[in-house]
């Protein structure tokens, strides 16, 4: 890191030491405890976003820890904000002439932020450099400073430690970092012109806004002395059409030479495979969508999306490996089954034929709650597991059963009562395969248990609050509700599983630990690291 901001930024944040990883679950800590490798199972987050009209308040995320949270009222005490604020200004770097430079107002976002939770805040920089935003007081944060013109200015700057209470000042210069520059070609030395690529801080897995190489296949980039690396090509189709696939090159950033780094997109001799779907009746399946994944590549991974033409026919453009490869019906019918094959090894042209798509079955079943009672009015949704994640809803009727079109594949259902007192969201997986005309899955309600409440800020209430609780090591959905005119909410959750297949236990306390995001703002994620990409065939995958 440069000099310049060393002797500011990181001399406000001391004793902000600390580093980040890219995931919650290795740097996470509740109630000061040390950070764990993994998200314990059982873990519950509890996201609380306040009603538009909530004098500004910002969504908020608390933790509750598994083994100790049966019947627990948790009072979600939202804490007061800070406001991190300032004025950047970038200076170009010296020494290398091709590499773009700028001197002048920072450009771009200023972002404060924990990995996997609401919480956060982010502004963009105005035209004199200037942000402002406020962030909850005394929790821990990542500072990061994301540049617009990723080949022009630095990297992400991280902390991972509180904002003070009185809030952050930043007035600073922000220095360019060093360059890093290269050419992308294949096998063949072949330069492959407007690849896109970004630069990725492999301890952080945070990364830049993507950029693209030349007409000849040059890029330059710039990246903070003293840190690993890598260039990510994404993958996608050059100029000519041909298909290319992501790779990733490591280095280190020694000293403020930079470094120069050489991307190597493998051989490409493309391979067309051919499909042609048809729907249960035999005829054309208009726009079914494909996905192509590599399981296996000489040099890196690809994904390959396209949707077919309006009589089922698809031709993709792979390089030589083993694939899987999805397809599942457009627009005309999702209910009809997804057909996949794993282990499709692709050496040179071919022609798959014709793959049918297998009409639905009917899944019947009644939803009853703990006591055997049936329950009305439930809500019933059916998703696909594979690559549509197509989604099928009901409810039951007046004797609590229920009739749904579902494709023979893998499902999970979710039954959600109208009245949360007859039990828990409860969720069933289930594998339709080899499911006849019609199949049965009946649901029991789990009895679940009560998660209750206060949202105040100061001692007044936060009325009409949406409120939903996760399991958060699944990022799975137990339960939402909104709270009542006193700021006070409750509702039932099937609590997660530990991993000895015994329910996770009774009373907590809330930590109040994980907070904030700012309204419209980041959460403070690291980006996606872009590794593969659409090709650009035609449309995304639905």
């Amino acid at each position: 890191m440069k000099a310049a901001l060393r002797s500011g930024l990181w001399a406000a944040l001391l004793p902000l030491a600390g580093c980040m990883a890219g995931n919650l679950a290795d740097k996470t800590s509740v109630d000061g405890e040390a950070p764990t490798d993994e998200i314990e199972p059982g873990t519950l987050r509890v996201d609380l976003a306040p009603a538009a009209d909530a004098l500004g308040l910002l969504p908020q995320s608390f933790l509750l820890l598994p083994g100790s949270y049966t019947d627990v009222e948790v009072a979600h005490q939202v804490h007061a904000t800070t406001t991190v604020s300032g004025v950047l200004t970038a200076e170009s770097m010296q020494g290398f002439a091709t590499a773009a430079s700028h001197e002048g107002p920072f450009v771009g976002l200023v972002r404060a932020g924990r990995t996997g939770l609401v919480q956060g805040g982010a502004a963009a920089t105005d035209t004199t450099g200037a942000f402002s935003f406020t962030t909850p007081g005394g929790q821990p944060y990542n500072l990061q400073l994301i540049p617009d013109d990723a080949t022009a200015n630095p990297l992400v700057y991280l902390a991972n430690e509180p904002v003070p209470e009185g809030g952050l000042v930043l007035d600073e210069v922000v220095e360019m970092g060093a360059p890093v520059y290269g050419r992308v070609t294949d096998a063949d030395g072949r330069r492959i012109a407007g690849a896109p690529l970004h630069l990725r801080r492999t301890d952080v897995d945070a990364r830049t806004a993507t950029f693209t190489a030349d007409a000849e296949g040059w890029f330059v980039a710039r990246a903070e002395v003293g840190y690993d690396y890598a260039v990510v090509l994404e993958g996608g189709r050059d100029e000519d059409g041909l298909p290319f696939p992501s790779v990733e090159v490591e280095f280190y950033i020694e000293n403020e030479d930079g470094a120069e780094v050489y991307v190597d997109a493998g051989r490409r001799a493309h391979a067309e495979v051919r499909i042609e779907v048809l729907d249960a009746e035999g005829h054309g399946l208009q726009g079914p969508g494909v996905r192509a994944t590599s399981q296996s590549l000489p040099t890196g991974t690809l994904v390959v999306e396209k949707e077919g033409d309006s009589t089922g026919n698809v031709v993709l453009d792979l390089l030589p490996g083993t694939w899987t490869l999805e397809v599942w019906p457009g627009a005309d019918d999702e209910s009809l089954t997804p057909w996949r094959i794993t282990d499709l090894v692709v050496t040179g042209n071919a022609d798959l034929g014709r793959q049918t798509l297998l009409a639905p079955t009917t899944l019947r079943g009644a939803v009853t709650d703990a006591d055997g009672a049936v329950v009305a009015g439930a809500t019933v949704t059916a998703t696909d597991l594979g690559a549509s994640g197509a989604t099928f809803s009901t409810s039951t009727d007046a004797s609590g059963r229920y009739a749904l079109a579902v494709p023979r594949t893998g499902l999970r259902l979710q039954a959600v009562p109208a009245d949360a007192t007859r039990g828990a969201t409860t969720y069933v997986e289930l594998d339709l395969s080899a499911a006849a005309d019609t199949a049965r899955q009946d649901v029991d309600l789990a009895p679940g248990v009560v998660v209750s409440g206060l949202a105040a800020l100061d001692g007044a209430p936060v009325a009409y609050a949406r409120v939903d609780v996760y399991d958060h090591a699944l990022d799975r959905l137990l339960g939402r509700t909104i709270t009542d005119a006193e700021g006070r909410y409750a509702l039932r959750v099937d609590l997660p599983v530990e991993a000895d297949g015994t329910d996770t236990g009774d009373d907590t306390t809330d930590t109040g630990d994980d907070v904030s995001d700012t309204a419209g703002g980041d959460t403070g994620d690291t980006a996606d690291t872009g590794d593969t990409a659409d090709t650009g065939d035609t449309a995304d995958a639905p």
